[in-house]
């Protein structure tokens, strides 16, 4: 079971790759990218890019919700805040499980995304 550790709090280089904050090159496409690539076969599930998400950690609680995406960009997205985060995540079977830390939850708390896979009547 592979675990990946990815986060929005990137450190922007120019292209000489010295840290600025005028430009930044790759370091959020990277991120959704190595996401992408993590949960592809686990989006593809989903028939019609539905999801349930059991236990998102927000500052007001645990959120459990349906939604549907277009993308792993937009699952990312619905499974993390507006704001700094890291997220550790791993595909096992047909879960996407997740710990999100943000400024609300500093240490973190899991939570889980299963596809909502429509049976074909």
């Amino acid at each position: 079971m592979l675990r990946t550790k990815i986060t929005n709090s990137c450190t922007c280089t120019d292209e000489d790759g010295e840290p600025t904050l005028d430009d930044c090159y790759g370091c959020w496409q990277d991120v959704v990218s190595e996401f992408t690539s993590d949960v592809e076969q686990f989006f593809n599930s989903a028939t019609n890019g539905e999801f349930r998400i059991e236990g998102l950690p927000l500052w007001y609680g645990d959120v459990f919700r349906v939604t549907k995406v277009a993308n792993a960009k937009e699952l990312l997205r619905a499974i993390t805040v507006n704001g700094d985060w890291q997220l550790s995540y791993w595909v096992e079977g047909e879960i996407l499980h997740c710990l999100l830390s943000h400024h609300d939850v500093p240490t973190g708390r899991a939570f889980t995304v299963e596809p909502i896979i429509e049976s074909e009547e």
